[in-house]
């Protein structure tokens, strides 16, 4: 009885560690990549236009003359946009 359930506890564990590998590979990371090369931006790119939207998005803030958490709230919006 003790050689069964190990046995099966055993097979139970190669079995999830051997789906692990399909399931890492279909997670968000595989859609942010086929992502990037439908917009042909290379991901360097991508963290420049990220940069340069979180400048005038901050810009736009001090403007605005806002603190605290409406300027959190406010860059987070428009940084998403």
């Amino acid at each position: 009885m003790l050689r069964l359930f190990v046995s099966a506890s055993i097979l139970v564990m190669v079995l999830g560690l051997a789906g692990l590998p399909a399931r890492a590979q279909s997670s968000s990371d595989a859609t942010s990549k086929s992502l990037r090369v439908a917009q042909s931006i290379s991901p360097t790119q991508q963290e420049e236009q990220r940069a340069a939207k979180s400048v005038a998005c901050r810009k736009q803030a001090k403007e605005q003359k806002l603190s605290g958490s409406e300027r959190r709230a406010f860059l987070k919006n428009c940084i998403r946009k």
